[in-house]
């Protein structure tokens, strides 16, 4: 064979590895990791809602509008101070 031939055979080789990997190895890890974490994400919005429900139902009982007051309450408690402003003008 010619040399020339040889070679454009190696570089097409090459090229169909490239491919071939990235088709059978690195798509299928980013399809895996993107289903991963959106698993992920479901699963941590859900145990939110779970705990947001749960608090929700222990205070339903009679005792909501306490439950919400003392959110409210610790809100403005967890607040800082506002700072007095200096009247700088001459």
């Amino acid at each position: 064979m010619d040399g020339r031939i040889c070679r454009e055979a190696a570089c097409l080789s090459a090229s169909q590895s490239i491919d071939h990997l990235i088709v059978n190895s690195i798509l299928p890890i980013l399809a895996a990791s993107t289903i991963f974490f959106n698993s992920l994400s479901v699963y941590i919005n859900a145990t939110c809602c779970y705990t947001l429900l749960s608090t929700l139902k222990h205070t339903a009982g009679g005792d909501l509008k306490h439950f919400l007051k003392a959110q409210t309450n610790s809100e403005q408690y967890g607040k800082l101070p506002e700072e007095k402003k200096t009247d700088l003008r001459l």
